[in-house]
Formats: C-alpha cells, sequence, structure tokens
C-alpha cells in the first residue's frame, strides 16, 4: 500500500474525528484497515520518492488548511510504515512492531481485490476536498 495512500485515508479519518489525539489513533487504525486489502508494496527507488512527496503534500494540505485533526491523522496514518525504511535502505527484512506488518501483503496480492488501492486512493482525496473544501 502506497503511503499516499495511508496519509490521504488517515487524514480523512482524521478529518472525520476531529480532536488531534483520537485523529492519531484514527490514522493508525486506518493503517491497519489498509494493510488488510490485497496488495503489493513498490520499493524502486523512483516510486518511493514520488510516494515521500505525495505523503509531504498531503501534510502540507493538511497543514496549510489549519486542520489539527487532518494532521494528527496523516501522521498516523503514515508513522507504522517507518520501521520499514531501514529495509528498503539496507535490502534486509527485520522484525516489525506493527500488527499489520507481521504477514506478507503481498500473500493475498492475486485476489480480486488486488486492484482496490487507486479506488480508495481517489476515494480518500475526494472526501478530504469536499471535507475540508480546498478547491
Amino acid at each position: 500500500m502506497k503511503a499516499t495512500t495511508h496519509a490521504l485515508v488517515g487524514g480523512l479519518s482524521g478529518v472525520l474525528v476531529g480532536r488531534p489525539a483520537v485523529a492519531f489513533v484514527a490514522g493508525a487504525v486506518s493503517h491497519v484497515v489498509l494493510d488488510f486489502v490485497p496488495h503489493r508494496d513498490d520499493d524502486r527507488p523512483l516510486h518511493l520518492i514520488a510516494d515521500a512527496c505525495g505523503v509531504l503534500a498531503v501534510l502540507a494540505l493538511a497543514i496549510v488548511a489549519g486542520n489539527i485533526g487532518m494532521t494528527a491523522g496523516v501522521i498516523g496514518g503514515v508513522i507504522p510504515d517507518l520501521e520499514n525504511v531501514p529495509d528498503i535502505l539496507f535490502k534486509r527484512k527485520g522484525r516489525k512492531f506493527f500488527p499489520s506488518h507481521w504477514w506478507k501483503h503481498e500473500s493475498a496480492a492475486n485476489s480480486r481485490w488486488t486492484g482496490i488501492e487507486p479506488v480508495v486512493f481517489v476515494a480518500a482525496a475526494a472526501g478530504l476536498v469536499a471535507v475540508v473544501g480546498v478547491f
């Protein structure tokens, strides 16, 4: 699952919840839910850079909008994936602490739900635009 998708869904969760502490938890819970959607993780360098830029853009949007709930939700939605950074940088598989990272996401990636990530991405982005009223 792309970190940008986690940021969008976490941000939307945070907007809907509102209170920062609860929004952070809602973002982390949304991360778990999204990790159970069958998907392949992409660790190609250019894709990772583009994904990091996407996360920063969503975070910047939350900050510029002045929505602390959204900001907390974005952070809660993305922070679990920080434990994957050493694995990507050093090409190793380390111990995972976040529960939804304990199983191989790719093992179910050939199911009929594999292509759902773009739908989730667009729905979360549209939801954020509608709720925050950015445009």
